[in-house]
């Protein structure tokens, strides 16, 4: 096979990197894409220093730098074999400037942090996609049908922005629009952690609030028109120690669309303007009902091995015993060398409110 002649930057912010992100990180090609390592040696979160360095090998001149496209992996997301030779193959089909996986949050209610933003209200999404409505390919409440490879559009929301997790994804930075700075030469896409106080009238309390850095930054992106998508075609483990969150089988508890934002989309939607649950999808359907072992694990009850065999042909297979978990079924994992005081997970268990992600 011809090898690839593309060039990636791919930079992995923290210290504490899980076994699944080592081997995403040998096997991100499989046909010779020069793949350049960085790591931020810093908080997990600084993701900042590695999209700036992206930024300037572009700005270069270099001839082996310039041409770079530039790519995130997190920590503790453990992507499938070739991963970045799939992700360029979405940027050159699609024609878009941003490509970024489906990633599940780590609970059991089966929410991916990914989804529509809400143009009237900046501190939260609009909707956010479960792993049901990402696997049957069609958002509860929606017409619309979408593939694999999706954009707002497709989910039925055109023109709306187009959110996105940060945990595994790719770039082409020599777009204008990554460059682009307001009058103090700051730039105006990157990545923060805004926080507000606000008056909540329901209790009449004074509570913080904080938007992600990746909604973020997907928000400048959508102000600045950068054509993005989101693509399940990578298959993802989204590791917490002894769990792990698949992003190729459709699971969780929210089984008729995202119930933290319900209230948004669920009532306004075309032909369901009551507030209950009108989803046509019935309770039971569309696979686990929890992340494989979630509910056991979190009661600390005894645990089952399992095997779910994932439309990648990977396999996850819950190990039975201290430091077991879910992991990929390549045989070359073994049970008792994998506990959660091996790999810090940065943000850990994400909470229950909708502005996680």
């Amino acid at each position: 096979m011809e090898a690839d002649k593309a060039s990636v930057l791919l930079g992995v912010p923290g210290n504490n990197i899980c076994f699944g992100t080592v081997a995403g990180i040998v096997g991100a090609t499989t046909r010779g894409v020069n793949i350049t390592l960085e790591n931020s040696r810093g908080s997990w979160d600084n993701f900042n220093t590695l999209l700036a360095d992206g930024l300037n090998d572009v700005r270069s001149g270099d001839p082996q730098k310039s041409q770079r496209y530039f790519g995130m992996l997190h920590a503790d997301i453990a992507p499938s074999q070739g991963w970045v030779d799939v992700l360029l193959d979405v940027l050159r089909e699609t024609g878009a400037l941003l490509v970024s996986v489906a990633v599940p949050i780590k609970d059991k209610r089966g929410v991916c942090s990914c989804g529509i933003g809400d143009p009237t209200d900046p501190w939260g999404p609009y909707r956010r996609l479960t792993m049901h409505e990402l696997m049957k390919g069609n958002l509860s409440g929606q017409n619309e049908t979408f593939g694999e490879t999706f954009d707002a559009a497709s989910l039925g929301y055109p023109g709306w922005p187009l959110l996105h997790n940060n945990g595994c994804w790719l770039a082409n930075l020599n777009h204008w629009a990554f460059h682009e700075r307001d009058a103090n030469n700051t730039l105006k896409a990157f990545f923060n952690f805004p926080k507000r106080v606000y008056f909540d009238t329901e209790v009449e309390r004074f509570k913080v609030a904080g938007l992600s850095e990746d909604w973020w930054f997907s928000m400048r992106l959508h102000e600045l028109g950068v054509k993005s998508v989101i693509t399940r075609k990578v298959c993802v483990i989204h590791e917490d120690g002894a769990m792990a969150y698949p992003n190729n089988i459709a699971w969780g508890a929210y089984l008729n669309g995202d119930e933290d934002t319900a209230q948004k989309w669920r009532k306004k939607e075309p032909g369901n303007e009551s507030t209950g649950n009108d989803s046509k999808e019935q309770p039971g359907q569309g696979g686990l009902a929890a992340p494989v072992g979630a509910d056991a694990v979190l009661a600390g009850e005894q645990r089952e091995d399992i095997a779910a065999e994932a439309d990648c042909g990977r396999a996850y297979q819950d190990v039975s015993g201290a430091g077991g978990g879910l992991f990929p079924g390549c045989g070359s994992i073994t049970a008792g060398g994998w506990d959660a005081g091996i790999c810090e997970h940065g943000r850990g268990r994400e909470p229950a409110g909708v502005t996680a992600a």
